[in-house]
């Protein structure tokens, strides 16, 4: 099991970095912000003249209108049977090395195509994002896994700080799509090797049992995938928690997109200056998500799901308003090295709920509707999350003339996370981490849950309790 789960790491986290390295999260992401300016200046839309910062904008929306829209379509898809998991895996990251390859091939000047290619790296970090953390959980010890999800969600920041180092000195956006091509062929052996295990990193073939006869057609699998839905949204805990993470969301997004714009127009740093000091929040960044993935084992080492969720939510929502207090002060700074140093505290902080925050997802949803769970999060905090809030967050800005109000709005915001997130604690206290879902469901919870004892768990519809 761990020299399984070792192996699997190394793909999923060099598949999660080399993503990121190539700012697939969007325009804050990675050496897409330094390639934005050399993007405007070469790709053309429709006429010569260069694009405007709108339409640079879209290429960040596409890619999360397309994330958004498959994530839930391959969490559907992972539950064909036990291998599907990982052939989904594969057919997403087959999708996004198509895109990359063709932005490097085909894309040349045109916006249209590189609109569409962005539509599709979306598209292709849908599968792998809704659904690696799922096979981690199923395939980590017990008590331990935590530490890895953070490992996990740490290599998001490792790929970023690789990205901003590689791209440094692209002198051109023809420069920069050979970077695309490289990641595009790096990723091919990752899409052999999910291929070729897929037997052995299939998700807990534990599933919900006395459920209504199988779907099929079109019409079968709609109505499916609208049960999944309603089993993960009848949970009161997994809401409370997805909103607290689109609450997160929302702050960091915004915070990512503008914050070299303030250190250039509010305190007048240098381009170099901006770049030396770039790195270190990343190194923060990863240090925060890896630190408290360690601190979510130790406080949620006991492996039932209540204590996991609770655990998990505790730790967000004091985190988060460790995050919400160092906002507040960044937007006192009045020197670059003072904002620096508490943008670099609160980002630590924030950042250390992402593996926790994920933890109470999975644990708060029936076993066989985790991915779909985690696809839902994933649309709902970036709707609601970073795609509006760089707008937001710019208009405040606009209006007041003044960064350091825009910087405390979002110290605000933050409290939303925080009374999310302490809600959930609670609500979990109280009732237990999974809700029922409809009459007269029985699933089995895993070995994992049950110190390996196999003990079937019923719930009463009535009862917002586990009996």
């Amino acid at each position: 099991m761990h020299a399984r789960m070792g192996r699997f790491m190394d793909i999923n986290i060099a598949i999660k970095g080399g993503q990121e390295a190539v700012g697939i999260k969007g325009p804050h992401a990675g050496p897409l912000i330094a390639l934005l300016p050399h993007i405007k200046e070469s790709v053309h839309k429709g006429d010569s003249t260069p694009l405007s910062s709108a339409a640079a904008g879209w290429l960040g929306s596409v890619f999360m209108f397309g994330y958004t829209i498959a994530s839930p379509i391959f969490a559907r898809l992972s539950r064909r049977g036990p291998c599907w998991t990982a052939r989904s895996i594969a057919i997403g990251l087959v999708v996004w090395t198509a895109a990359c390859a063709s932005t490097y091939f085909f894309v040349g000047t045109s916006y249209d195509l590189l609109l569409l290619c962005r539509l599709l790296t979306g598209v292709g970090e849908a599968a792998f994002c809704a659904l690696a953390p799922v096979v981690i959980d199923d395939a980590s010890p017990s008590g331990r896994k935590s530490s890895y999800l953070g490992l996990f969600f740490m290599a998001i920041y490792v790929g970023i700080a690789l990205g901003n180092i590689v791209t440094a000195g692209i002198p051109s956006w023809e420069a920069g799509k050979v970077i695309l091509l490289v990641e595009a062929c790096l990723m091919v052996p990752m899409i052999v090797l999910c291929l070729r295990w897929q037997w052995r990193f299939s998700t807990s073939p534990q599933r919900v049992i006395n459920e209504a006869p199988a779907y099929t057609g079109v019409s079968g699998t709609i109505m499916g995938f609208m049960s999944d839905v309603k089993q993960v949204l009848m949970s009161k805990s997994f809401v409370l928690i997805c909103l607290g993470f689109a609450a997160f969301n929302f702050v960091v997004g915004g915070l990512a997109v503008h914050g070299p714009t303030i250190l250039r127009e509010s305190l007048h740093a240098s381009r170099p200056h901006r770049r030396e000091n770039g790195d270190p929040l990343l190194v923060l960044e990863e240090f925060g998500s890896l630190l408290w993935g360690q601190s979510m084992a130790v406080a949620g080492k006991n492996p039932d799901v209540s204590s996991r969720a609770r655990a998990g939510s505790k730790i967000c929502a004091i985190m988060s308003a460790i995050g919400a207090l160092s906002i507040a002060l960044t937007a006192m700074a009045s020197s670059t090295g003072m904002f620096l140093c508490m943008m670099s505290f609160s980002l630590m902080a924030l950042f250390s709920t992402t593996a926790p925050c994920n933890v109470g997802l999975m644990s708060t949803v029936p076993e066989d509707v985790r991915s779909q769970g985690l696809a839902i999060s994933i649309g709902v905090s970036h709707l609601i999350g970073d795609f509006p809030s760089p707008v937001i967050i710019g208009a405040i800005a606009d209006a007041s003339k003044s960064w350091s109000v825009a910087i405390m709005f979002a110290a605000v915001w933050m409290l939303l996370a925080v009374a999310c997130w302490s809600l959930a604690c609670r609500h979990i206290y109280r009732y237990g981490a999974v809700v029922p879902t409809a009459p007269h469901v029985t699933y089995y919870v895993s070995q994992a849950s049950t110190d390996d004892i196999d003990k079937e768990t019923s719930f009463d519809p009535v009862m917002d309790v586990v009996e």
